[in-house]
């Protein structure tokens, strides 16, 4: 079964690979980088690619440079409550357009064993599919990618561990979450009116989480976000988080940060950030 390119279609991204191509050159930012360390894992956010592209080809940039040919691409994807079940698809590839990723089989018939997990062919979701052309330019079509959904619940640091145990070595992994929805579009507002909307979730709300996702407080930074609603794929950025202290990680590297208010100032906007484990 191939996974389609459905947000391609509605403009998320460029469906033609030329165009692709050239939208994710134009994005490149040589000073976004990390000096001193090897990341194997990251957060990065999934809107569409006006409003963040450049937080996720960055980030995905790095995480190629730094570990050259890998064998597998782990993406972390969101949008559970923290009741899920971790969810596994299981498409044979996914199209991008820069030709097909090859889902990887044998972490696929592994997993989908875990009970931990349940399968589907795919979710018709943003958190995943966004990414895929960023890690078919920079990684090529001979890597294979996992495509995991994972609930925001501390259940899943068992999971992660698991696998990496089994594959830490030979991947890179990316979490895929927005931060704070704000506004009449996601019923969202804040109560201290001493600051605007967009202060307040730039200075507040996203910033504590980002700061708790940085101290790598794993429970803190999941309970902040449930509790002030700053991320909205909770689970996917745990996951990321998990797998750069299973690596020895101390801290996040904040490669940077923005909200689609930069783009189109409205009453309603979402913040997005690029963190490297």
């Amino acid at each position: 079964m191939l996974r389609p390119m459905i947000l391609a279609m509605n403009g998320w991204y460029p469906a033609n690979k030329d165009e692709c191509s050239k939208e994710i050159e134009r994005m490149i930012n040589p000073d976004m980088f990390i000096e001193g360390r090897n990341p194997i894992s990251a957060v990065v956010p999934h809107a569409g690619w006006f409003f963040c592209g450049e937080l996720s080809v960055n980030c995905i940039r790095v995480l190629k440079e730094k570990n050259g040919e890998i064998k597998n691409v782990f993406i972390f994807g969101g949008h559970l409550t923290e009741l899920n079940l971790a969810i596994l698809e299981t498409f044979d590839y996914a199209q991008t357009p820069f030709g097909k990723l090859k889902n990887n089989n044998d972490i696929l018939n592994e997993l989908k064993n875990n009970q931990m997990i349940q399968t589907v062919e795919y979710l018709n979701d943003n958190t995943i599919e966004i990414l895929l052309p960023i890690v078919n330019y920079f990684f090529g079509d001979k890597v294979t990618i996992t495509a995991i959904y994972l609930p925001p619940n501390l259940k899943i640091k068992e999971l992660i561990s698991d696998i990496f145990k089994k594959y830490g070595k030979n991947s890179v992994f990316i979490g895929s979450t927005d931060l704070t929805h704000y506004g009449p579009n996601y019923s969202f507002y804040h109560t201290d009116k001493s600051l605007s909307g967009i202060d307040w979730v730039t200075k507040v709300n996203d910033k504590n989480y980002i700061n708790l996702l940085l101290e790598m407080k794993e429970e803190e930074a999941l309970n902040y976000a449930l509790q002030n609603k700053s991320a909205c794929s909770a689970g996917a950025a745990l996951g990321a988080l998990l797998i750069g202290k299973m690596n020895g990680v101390k801290s996040g590297k904040l490669l940077g940060y923005n909200s689609s208010y930069e783009k189109h100032k409205s009453s309603s906007f979402v913040g997005y950030t690029g963190i490297l484990y």
